[in-house]
């Protein structure tokens, strides 16, 4: 071996093509190069500190934060104020959905009404009337609705199919869609 080689076959397939000169020149080049970049990351970070300590402070308090939150912040606005807008937007938001939660309990109300009720007709024979659902259908009735199912249909699925012997969830989903 050369010289420099410390183990066996180190230069295997990477002869040196260049002089000691143009490797000194590469090397003051890269060090000149991470330098100046190293001076440049300090002059961008330190020319806002008061910004960082600002979103720093915010991740801190609240931990998760929106890119758009960061920007505010960053931006000069209080981070208090960036949050409480935040919940707000969370808390209509929520507002907004309880209606539509509170609309599947009318409909299940609606069943059994419609239940109670007598009925007419070949249909009315065929399909059991609807019930209301145990704790442990819910997940069914759920999966059923996002089938495209009302939750009216989703009951009554489910009784029939509770009615023919299905046992598990699953096999409550899977006897409904087959009777789509």
């Amino acid at each position: 071996g050369g010289q420099t080689e410390v183990f066996v076959g180190l230069e295997w397939g990477h002869g040196r093509n260049y002089s000691e000169s143009l490797a000194a020149r590469v090397d003051e080049a890269v060090q000149r190069i991470l330098s100046e970049q190293f001076e440049r990351a300090e002059r961008v970070i330190g020319a806002d500190m008061a910004a960082l300590d600002r979103v720093a402070e915010m991740l801190i308090r609240y931990e998760r934060v929106s890119g758009e939150e960061f920007a505010a912040v960053y931006g000069g606005e209080d981070a208090d104020a960036v949050i409480a807008r935040r919940e707000q937007e969370e808390a209509k938001k929520a507002e907004k959905e309880q209606p539509e939660k509170e609309q599947p309990a009318a409909e299940d109300a609606a069943a059994q009404e419609a239940a109670q009720e007598p009925s007419d007709g070949p249909a009315a024979k065929d399909a059991p009337a609807p019930v209301a659902v145990d704790a442990g259908d819910e997940d069914a009735v759920v999966a059923l609705m996002s089938l495209g199912f009302t939750r009216a249909e989703s009951t009554r699925a489910i009784s029939k199919a509770r009615a023919g012997g299905a046992s598990t969830i699953e096999d409550v989903i899977r006897e409904a869609i087959k009777g789509m």
